[in-house]
Protein backbone atom coordinates (compact mmCIF):
# COMPACT_ATOMS: atom_id res chain seq x y z
CA UNK A 1 0.00 0.00 0.00
CA UNK A 2 1.21 3.51 -0.76
CA UNK A 3 0.28 6.78 0.56
CA UNK A 4 1.39 10.40 -0.36
CA UNK A 5 3.94 12.35 1.77
CA UNK A 6 1.42 14.44 3.01
CA UNK A 7 -1.35 11.81 4.48
CA UNK A 8 1.66 10.37 5.73
CA UNK A 9 2.76 13.89 7.78
CA UNK A 10 -0.87 14.08 8.35
CA UNK A 11 -0.95 10.42 10.13
CA UNK A 12 2.48 11.03 11.93
CA UNK A 13 1.24 14.44 13.69
CA UNK A 14 -1.95 12.56 14.26
CA UNK A 15 -0.14 9.63 15.88
CA UNK A 16 2.16 12.13 18.46
CA UNK A 17 -1.02 14.31 18.92
CA UNK A 18 -3.05 11.22 20.30
CA UNK A 19 0.17 9.88 22.32
CA UNK A 20 0.87 13.35 23.84
CA UNK A 21 -3.10 14.85 24.33
CA UNK A 22 -3.35 10.61 26.16
CA UNK A 23 -0.18 11.12 28.26
CA UNK A 24 -0.30 14.97 29.53
CA UNK A 25 2.41 14.34 31.75
CA UNK A 26 4.83 12.81 28.71
CA UNK A 27 9.00 13.49 28.93
CA UNK A 28 10.89 12.41 26.79
CA UNK A 29 14.81 12.54 27.49
CA UNK A 30 17.75 11.12 26.11
CA UNK A 31 19.78 8.85 28.39
CA UNK A 32 22.64 9.47 29.94
CA UNK A 33 26.54 7.63 29.85
CA UNK A 34 27.45 5.57 32.93
CA UNK A 35 30.95 4.88 33.86
CA UNK A 36 30.11 0.99 33.97
CA UNK A 37 30.85 -0.89 30.95
CA UNK A 38 28.01 -2.59 29.54
CA UNK A 39 28.79 -6.45 29.05
CA UNK A 40 30.01 -7.67 25.41
CA UNK A 41 27.82 -10.36 25.46
CA UNK A 42 24.44 -8.66 26.07
CA UNK A 43 22.03 -8.10 23.54
CA UNK A 44 20.88 -5.00 23.27
CA UNK A 45 17.60 -4.33 20.70
CA UNK A 46 17.93 -0.86 18.65
CA UNK A 47 14.50 0.46 19.84
CA UNK A 48 13.13 0.50 23.89
CA UNK A 49 10.85 -2.27 25.26
CA UNK A 50 8.80 -1.73 28.07
CA UNK A 51 10.27 0.73 31.14
CA UNK A 52 8.12 -0.32 34.27
CA UNK A 53 9.34 2.91 36.67
CA UNK A 54 8.98 6.05 35.93
CA UNK A 55 12.36 6.87 36.60
CA UNK A 56 13.78 4.49 35.05
CA UNK A 57 17.44 4.10 35.36
CA UNK A 58 20.06 4.91 32.34
CA UNK A 59 22.85 2.53 31.21
CA UNK A 60 23.62 4.80 28.40
CA UNK A 61 22.23 1.87 25.56
CA UNK A 62 19.67 2.12 22.90
CA UNK A 63 17.25 0.75 24.81
CA UNK A 64 17.34 3.57 27.37
CA UNK A 65 17.63 6.16 24.65
CA UNK A 66 13.76 7.57 25.25
CA UNK A 67 11.92 7.55 28.41
CA UNK A 68 8.31 7.84 28.72
CA UNK A 69 6.93 9.38 32.20
CA UNK A 70 3.57 8.18 31.56
CA UNK A 71 1.67 5.18 32.87
CA UNK A 72 1.34 3.79 29.71
CA UNK A 73 2.37 4.88 26.00
CA UNK A 74 2.62 3.35 22.50
CA UNK A 75 4.25 4.90 19.94
CA UNK A 76 3.84 2.71 16.44
CA UNK A 77 4.94 3.38 12.64
CA UNK A 78 1.89 4.95 11.13
CA UNK A 79 3.07 3.02 7.85
CA UNK A 80 4.20 -0.26 9.10
CA UNK A 81 2.34 -0.25 11.96
CA UNK A 82 5.77 -1.64 13.49
CA UNK A 83 5.22 -0.89 17.13
CA UNK A 84 8.92 1.31 18.05
CA UNK A 85 8.20 2.02 21.89
CA UNK A 86 5.98 0.71 24.35
CA UNK A 87 5.03 1.04 28.03
CA UNK A 88 2.29 -0.77 29.45
CA UNK A 89 0.19 -1.34 26.14
CA UNK A 90 -1.98 -3.11 28.21
CA UNK A 91 -3.07 -1.00 30.64
CA UNK A 92 -6.90 0.51 29.57
CA UNK A 93 -7.00 4.41 30.20
CA UNK A 94 -10.02 6.36 29.10
CA UNK A 95 -9.27 8.38 26.08
CA UNK A 96 -9.34 11.74 27.46
CA UNK A 97 -8.73 14.22 25.12
CA UNK A 98 -9.31 11.92 22.13
CA UNK A 99 -12.52 13.60 21.01
CA UNK A 100 -10.42 16.74 20.47
CA UNK A 101 -8.07 14.84 17.72
CA UNK A 102 -11.37 13.11 16.53
CA UNK A 103 -12.53 17.21 15.72
CA UNK A 104 -8.82 18.25 14.72
CA UNK A 105 -8.98 15.18 12.33
CA UNK A 106 -12.40 16.48 10.97
CA UNK A 107 -11.57 20.00 10.31
CA UNK A 108 -8.47 18.28 8.28
CA UNK A 109 -10.76 16.76 6.03
CA UNK A 110 -13.40 19.58 5.97
CA UNK A 111 -10.21 21.75 5.00
CA UNK A 112 -8.49 19.03 2.73
CA UNK A 113 -12.53 18.89 0.73
CA UNK A 114 -12.62 22.65 0.43
CA UNK A 115 -15.65 22.97 2.71
CA UNK A 116 -13.68 25.27 4.87
CA UNK A 117 -10.73 27.50 4.84
CA UNK A 118 -8.16 28.38 7.54
CA UNK A 119 -9.18 32.30 7.27
CA UNK A 120 -13.19 31.41 7.61
CA UNK A 121 -14.86 33.16 10.85
CA UNK A 122 -16.48 31.55 13.14
CA UNK A 123 -19.37 32.97 15.62
CA UNK A 124 -18.73 31.68 18.87
CA UNK A 125 -22.16 30.70 20.79
CA UNK A 126 -23.49 31.26 24.20
CA UNK A 127 -23.09 27.28 24.25
CA UNK A 128 -19.26 27.17 23.63
CA UNK A 129 -18.51 29.65 26.10
CA UNK A 130 -20.26 27.92 28.94
CA UNK A 131 -18.54 24.76 28.03
CA UNK A 132 -16.01 23.79 31.57
CA UNK A 133 -12.90 22.43 30.80
CA UNK A 134 -10.06 23.36 29.56
CA UNK A 135 -10.36 26.43 27.55
CA UNK A 136 -9.24 29.33 25.01
CA UNK A 137 -11.33 32.05 27.06
CA UNK A 138 -13.12 32.80 23.51
CA UNK A 139 -16.14 34.79 24.46
CA UNK A 140 -20.06 35.16 23.44
CA UNK A 141 -20.38 36.53 19.78
CA UNK A 142 -16.63 36.88 19.10
CA UNK A 143 -15.58 36.02 15.75
CA UNK A 144 -12.41 33.79 15.60
CA UNK A 145 -10.36 32.34 12.74
CA UNK A 146 -11.22 28.73 11.79
CA UNK A 147 -6.93 28.82 11.83
CA UNK A 148 -6.96 29.88 15.12
CA UNK A 149 -9.31 27.82 16.52
CA UNK A 150 -7.00 24.61 15.57
CA UNK A 151 -4.79 26.20 17.44
CA UNK A 152 -6.66 26.40 20.38
CA UNK A 153 -7.57 23.15 20.47
CA UNK A 154 -4.32 21.13 19.37
CA UNK A 155 -2.47 24.27 21.74
CA UNK A 156 -4.10 24.93 25.03
CA UNK A 157 -6.92 21.67 24.54
CA UNK A 158 -10.05 24.08 24.16
CA UNK A 159 -13.23 22.63 24.84
CA UNK A 160 -15.06 26.27 23.68
CA UNK A 161 -12.85 26.06 20.49
CA UNK A 162 -14.50 22.21 20.04
CA UNK A 163 -17.70 23.28 20.57
CA UNK A 164 -17.41 26.57 18.47
CA UNK A 165 -15.86 24.40 15.22
CA UNK A 166 -18.07 21.71 15.77
CA UNK A 167 -21.53 24.39 15.54
CA UNK A 168 -19.22 25.80 12.14
CA UNK A 169 -18.47 22.43 10.44
CA UNK A 170 -22.08 20.49 11.57
CA UNK A 171 -24.47 23.24 12.92
CA UNK A 172 -24.98 21.74 16.13
CA UNK A 173 -22.63 19.86 18.42
CA UNK A 174 -25.05 16.56 17.96
CA UNK A 175 -24.27 16.55 14.61
CA UNK A 176 -20.97 16.66 14.31
CA UNK A 177 -20.64 14.08 16.84
CA UNK A 178 -22.73 11.69 14.52
CA UNK A 179 -20.21 12.56 11.89
CA UNK A 180 -17.23 11.29 14.02
CA UNK A 181 -19.24 8.09 14.69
Amino acid sequence: MRIGFRKYISICFLSAAVLVMTCPGLVFSKATKTTKPAKATQKTSPLPKTHESKAAPTTGTPQDALHCDAQAAVLMDALTGQVLYEQNPALRIPPASFVKVMTLYLAHDALRAGQMKLDDMVTVSEKAWRIQGSKMFIKVGDRVKVEDLLKGIAIASGNDACIALAEHMAGSEETFVTKMN
